[in-house]
Order: structure tokens, then sequence, then C-alpha cells
């Protein structure tokens, strides 16, 4: 290696290594949080595409179990949860993208994931969209509620009509038995012998 002398005599290659170590060094920080950004968007989204891809047919089994019995509070929080998973992933597709639709350069996509961590890029999307979230839980609650209500009045209605039922089977059963038992007494008794005597007219 060719050493740099300046004309003050100074070995210039040794600060030269000094400085660009230093550079390094100072730069590590920043690039590993620029990586630990790049690597976290997709742990965050994988997690987010996995949250919600349990909760969407959960959130559709309610609907088609209370049908007739949703409020419009329960609808339009349901129907809020889908808009923002669809503004969400417009905004994530759009890193991936050009505005003419087409795809972006590898370089580019990964500058724009690492600049910034994935839930401060989408964070007024993930706000709204927990809240609507836990909107629609509330929404679901109540909707239990009032079936679990309904079923409790109908059971205790079914459990009355039952009882009256028995209690007119019995009583049917009462008169029928009151019924046989006159006709085996009538059966086994003689039937009483007319008394000639009272229409004699010697009285």
């Amino acid at each position: 290696m060719s050493v740099l002398v300046s004309p003050q005599g100074y070995n210039l290659s040794d600060d030269l290594f000094i400085s660009a170590k230093n550079a390094f060094i100072d730069s590590l920080p920043a690039d590993t949080k620029l990586a630990s950004n790049f690597g976290s968007f997709f742990d965050k989204l994988s997690e987010l595409l996995d949250d919600y891809g349990q909760k969407l047919p959960r959130f559709q089994e309610i609907t088609n179990l209370a049908q007739g019995k949703c409020s419009d509070g329960f609808r339009s929080t349901l129907k809020n949860i889908y808009m923002d998973l669809f503004e969400l992933f417009t905004a994530i597709a759009q890193v991936f993208t050009k505005k003419d639709g087409s795809l972006q350069s590898a370089p580019i996509v990964a500058w724009k994931l690492s600049w910034q961590p994935f839930h401060i890029r989408y964070q007024n999307f993930l706000d709204r969209l927990q809240k609507h979230t836990i909107a629609f839980d509330d929404e679901r609650k109540f909707l239990q509620l009032t079936v679990a209500m309904e079923s409790q009045s109908l059971q205790e209605q079914h459990h009355q009509l039952t009882k009256e039922y028995f209690a007119l089977v019995e009583e049917s059963k009462s008169r029928w038995d009151t019924n046989k038992r006159g006709r085996i007494i009538r059966k086994i008794l003689p039937a009483p012998e007319p008394r000639h005597w009272e229409n004699c007219p010697c009285n």
C-alpha cells in the first residue's frame, strides 16, 4: 500500500483508515435499524393477515347465524372493518408498485420498507381498524346476549306449553277414567228392578 505523506509530514493513510473505520462503526446502528425495519415489515404484515384471516370467517359465521337480528350498528361496524382492510392493503400495495401499476424496482422497495417501521407507516390505518374491531366486538356481545335472551324466552314458553299439554292430557285421562269407571259399574251391577207396586191402582 502506498503511503501518503502530507506536506507537514503526517502519515495520511492511518488517518484515512481511522476515519473510515469510525464512519463505518457510526453507521452500524442506522444500518441495523434499517435492516430491522425491513424484516419487521413482513413479520407485522404476516401477523395482521393471520389475525384477520381467522377473524373474518368468524365474523361471517356470526352474521349468518344471526340473520334478521343484526342491528344497523352491527352491519355498519363490520362494513367499516372490511373498508379499513381494503384501504390498508391498497396502501401496502403502493409500496411495491409504481403509479402506472407496474412493479417497483427491488432497491426502491427495500428502501421504502427499511426507512419506516410498519406500525408507524400505517399507524392511521391500524388505529382505525382496531377501533372498528373493538366496536364490532361490542356489537357481537350485545347480539349474542339478545339471542340468548330470546332463546331463554322461547325455552320458557316451550316449558309452559309442555306443562299445559300434560295438564290437559291428565285432565282428559281423569275424565276418561271416570267415564270408564261408570261404564264398568253399570256392567257389573244389575239394573234396578222396576217397582210395579208404586203404580198399583190400589194406592
